[in-house]
């Protein structure tokens, strides 16, 4: 993007305050939380460039990229290149499910993406977010295009400017679900700008997303419930550190 304003922090206060109150709600039997974000302690991979499915480079903001500062002039995660590189590329997070899992639900906060993003959750669109310049700004919405890392070219797309929200279903039990941050860099703030590699020595692209999925498994004995220790631990987790590979 041509400019760009980082906020200063990033507070899951929406996520940790649904946390919270489903740890103090009379809880189902075998209630299990999966916690998704980007920060460092969460594994994410990023593929484009040439990389594939190669470990993220985790920024201060917390958000995530596929090169070291999210600048042309840093690292490229292992296989990739500034010469490969279109300016499409993807962030994945993934998980399973019990084949028994019930009452499953997926909430998301936070979504933000240098220059769009669009989350999603086994490939079908849940969010978005097409960034007007800089951060402090409402996101753009409306009929435009978006790059796709295994085509090579854009595809229509029509940005809805929904950032949080609640999903109940495309989920797949027993087996692995894939929540994915599907990021373009473009040269300018507008909707129907082409994708495009790094224009200059201070564009950048990246994307973050704070969220938590939640189900139930049978458990006549009764479980202690994980929300108050997953409220505490988001809430206490650095939030700053130097952008570093995962393992």
């Amino acid at each position: 993007m041509i400019s760009r304003i980082t906020p200063a922090a990033l507070v899951p206060a929406a996520l940790l305050t649904a946390l919270v109150a489903l740890a103090f709600a009379p809880q189902r039997a075998g209630a299990s939380i999966i916690i998704f974000d980007t920060s460092l302690d969460s594994p994410w991979t990023v593929s484009g460039g040439g990389a594939v499915s190669a470990p993220a480079y985790y920024l201060a903001s917390p958000e995530v990229s596929i090169t070291s500062n999210a600048e042309e002039s840093g690292q490229f995660a292992a296989g990739g290149s500034l010469a490969q590189f279109t300016g499409a590329w993807n962030a994945d997070f993934l998980f399973t499910l019990p084949a028994n899992a019930s009452d499953i639900s997926l909430s998301f906060t936070n979504l933000l993406g240098d220059s769009r993003v669009v989350l999603q959750l086994n490939g079908a669109d849940i969010g978005d977010y097409f960034m007007d310049g800089s951060f402090s700004n409402p996101p753009l919405t409306g009929a435009g295009e978006m790059g796709v890392v295994s085509q090579s070219s854009d595809q229509p797309y029509t940005f809805t400017g929904i950032t949080s929200g609640t999903i109940t279903t495309g989920f797949i039990l027993g087996g692995t679900n894939d929540i994915r941050l599907a990021v373009d860099n473009i040269s300018t703030a507008s909707l129907g700008a082409s994708t495009a590699t790094f224009q200059n020595s201070v564009d950048s692209t990246d994307a973050g997303v704070l969220g938590v999925v939640s189900y139930s498994v049978p458990d006549p004995a009764g479980v202690m419930s994980p929300f108050i220790t997953a409220a505490f631990a988001l809430a206490t987790r650095r939030r700053r550190r130097p952008a570093v590979p995962s393992n």
